[in-house]
């Protein structure tokens, strides 16, 4: 939903395949693909965002939306951390 997330870096690589793999299927944009979104994030506001929004916006790119930076370790339990986030280029 914010299109950038702030989280470990185990989280981000488990994530990152799980949501590239929604946007793959949010790029067909019909009910079918609607409705299995849905049944995956149980998220109706989540997968209409999917469908409208980042399916046209990685309409021709074949893979690798998400972008994760580390940014370094957290204080408290020196976790390495990661921002998650959509690439908006066209590059």
């Amino acid at each position: 939903m914010h299109e950038r997330i702030t989280t470990t870096a185990a989280k981000a690589k488990a994530t990152k395949s799980f949501v590239e793999r929604l946007v793959t299927t949010g790029k067909l944009a019909n009910l079918h693909a609607r409705r299995e979104i849905i049944r995956k994030l149980n998220n109706a506001e989540a997968a209409n965002k999917l469908v409208t929004t980042l399916g046209p916006r990685y309409k021709d790119r074949k893979g690798g939306y998400l972008r994760s930076m580390h940014i370094g370790t957290r204080s408290g339990d020196r976790a390495e951390q990661v921002v998650l986030e959509f690439i908006t280029d066209k590059s």
